[in-house]
């Protein structure tokens, strides 16, 4: 008999359902703040994609129509050859200054066999290509340059006609302090 009250009285018709919209309002709430704290934890680190859009310029930059262009010496100079400037200015400390390469871009170019043809790498960014070479061993690392390796297949032209060669574009991105949290 008062279950019968109840749901008959205005008020405590109200108070019923006042309780459950407080209780999904704290729901939804609650899951707001965890859905904010999950994003907002996670790092955000571009460096891979940042190294592969830059293989893939250096890519665009050395062979046209599938072919390789030019001749390429280990002295062979990226930066005047396709417009790349891997100098790094640093205004952190209120004066401009230019600071060592962020930037490491290394190119090798062989037979299908696995004859060495040619290389080349850029002097700039030294420290990165030491990353590079320690996540070979160690494996990657959340803090590290963040560095991608490409392959693809070309032709490059010859006395003797078209030879198939395999380009190892191997890049690297030290921006640990800037994009790593």
């Amino acid at each position: 008999m008062k279950l019968k009250n109840i749901i008959k009285n205005k008020k405590a018709d109200e108070k019923v359902l006042g309780f459950w919209w407080i209780l999904i309002m704290l729901f939804t709430g609650a899951a707001i703040i965890l859905c904010v704290i999950i994003i907002n934890g996670a790092p955000l680190d571009v460096g891979y994609m940042e190294a592969d859009i830059l293989a893939s310029r250096v890519l665009d930059c050395i062979v046209s129509n599938g072919y390789l262009v030019g001749n390429f010496s280990p002295s062979f100079d990226l930066q005047g050859r396709c417009g790349f400037d891997f100098k790094e200015i640093d205004v952190s400390s209120g004066t401009a200054k230019i600071t060592e390469s962020k930037y490491y871009v290394e190119v090798n170019i062989s037979e299908l066999n696995g004859k060495f043809i040619n290389g080349f790498y850029t002097r700039a960014g030294e420290e990165t290509k030491k990353w590079c070479e320690y996540q070979k061993v160690q494996g990657d690392a959340k803090k590290l340059a963040k560095c991608v390796q490409k392959n693809v297949y070309s032709l490059m032209k010859t006395a003797e006609g078209d030879k198939k060669i395999l380009i190892k574009i191997y890049t690297g991105v030290n921006k640990r302090e800037k994009n790593a949290l």
